[in-house]
């Protein structure tokens, strides 16, 4: 606005010295004068519209402001009574609710926890003993209470619902086992679950270090004090499985070993266990060991029946076996030996490409055996040709 009212004095300022210089210099031209005149008292009138259309614009955004501050405090109605009962009413039902779930909370942490149930005593095939009851959200601990046979009583405590009892037996004898619960606050601790006796025997250690020497066909392993004998269990439960002793042999050291050779092991992998033999009173023989691998491997049979046909030069035998090693004395001017391997499911190898016009003197098969198919070399069969 301010700017405009400046713009509008300057040019009547100049409009008025322009006047009075004209007037002075030319008082002849008094038309034009008066035409100059009427266009900047035109131009002043515009200036004089926009101006008076900015301040009713002006005007008018106060007037919304106005009208929406207005209606907003109008909007803003104060609450009805039945809208504060409602908000009062809400209120108290959360607090209710939050002294109830408070009184629910300390009743339940004060309430007395239910006696264990099913509490059972198992011994497992690793040597664990292991004793354990249903769980118990409420339940901070579990206390198990081991009872020997002279009476005395130890209480194991653990986080969880089972425990291991393994390390706790010393002696063969009846152990009574029973269990409380404990809470968060003492007045919560159940009663003690009746008892589930368990009998425990002390069993010797289980050998370890099993070793096998596929050279040798043993397994090695480690004696344990107090056995009196060893027993190996080898073979899988589809082709049954065999329990030896006989094949134990003692290296008089700390050391044991079983003789594989004498063995009718599956051919193949088998799986070889063993375990310490007990015979003194109250100890029991130990549980197998960990399984290690053996691979048994047959041997195949030589060849039978070799025979050499001179015309044919063919020569035949009989074996299951599907390849073979012939090693070949042939006459010359020196006796050449030719080494070469055949495969043949018809019974017989035709030479007349190896020999020639030469004759064979003497021959040797092998039949070859194969990792794939667990098998070694047999022993070679020799012909000897007049």
């Amino acid at each position: 606005m301010a700017k405009k009212e400046n713009s509008k004095k300057e040019k009547e300022a100049i409009n008025s010295s322009k006047n009075e210089t004209e007037i002075s210099s030319k008082p002849q031209d008094n038309e034009a004068q008066n035409i100059e005149q009427k266009s900047n008292n035109t131009l002043l009138k515009e200036d004089e519209k926009i101006e008076k259309k900015d301040i009713d614009k002006e005007k008018i955004e106060e007037n919304s402001k106005k009208t929406k501050k207005e209606k907003k405090i109008k909007e803003k109605k104060p609450l009805t009574k039945t809208q504060k009962l409602i908000i009062l009413i809400t209120v108290g039902v959360v607090l209710l609710a939050g002294i109830i779930l408070t009184i629910i909370g300390l009743v339940n942490l004060y309430a007395k926890i239910p006696t264990p149930t099913n509490l059972t005593v198992l011994e497992l095939d690793d040597g664990r003993i292991v004793a354990t009851v249903d769980k118990n959200e409420r339940a901070e601990k579990y206390v198990f209470l081991v009872t020997d046979a002279s009476g005395t009583t130890i209480e194991l405590a653990s986080e969880t619902n089972y425990i291991d009892l393994a390390s706790y037996f010393t002696s063969s004898g009846t152990y009574s086992i029973r269990c409380r619960l404990v809470g968060q606050v003492s007045n919560a601790d159940s009663n003690i679950c009746q008892a589930e006796e368990f009998v425990y025997v002390r069993r010797l250690a289980a050998p370890t270090n099993l070793t096998v020497s596929q050279q040798e066909e043993r397994v090695y392993f480690d004696k344990v004090s107090g056995a009196s004998g060893y027993e190996l269990l080898y073979g899988y439960t589809s082709g049954g499985v065999q329990l030896v002793t006989d094949a134990f042999q003692d290296f008089g050291t700390d050391k044991g070993f079983f003789d594989l050779a004498s063995l009718d092991l599956t051919k193949g992998e088998n799986l070889l266990y063993i375990r310490a033999v007990s015979t003194a009173q109250g100890v029991a023989t130990s549980r197998f060991s960990q399984g290690v691998s053996y691979i048994s491997y047959e041997t195949l049979e030589a060849p039978t029946n070799l025979a050499f046909d001179q015309e044919t030069k063919r020569l035949s035998f009989n074996s299951t076996a599907e390849r073979f090693r012939l090693t070949l004395t042939i006459e010359g001017v020196a006796e050449d030996v030719i080494l070469i391997y055949v495969q043949t499911d018809s019974g017989y190898v035709d030479l007349t490409d190896t020999l020639g016009s030469r004759a064979l003197r003497r021959v040797s098969v092998v039949a070859e055996g194969s990792e794939a198919s667990f098998t070694l070399d047999s022993a070679p069969a020799v012909l000897e040709i007049a």
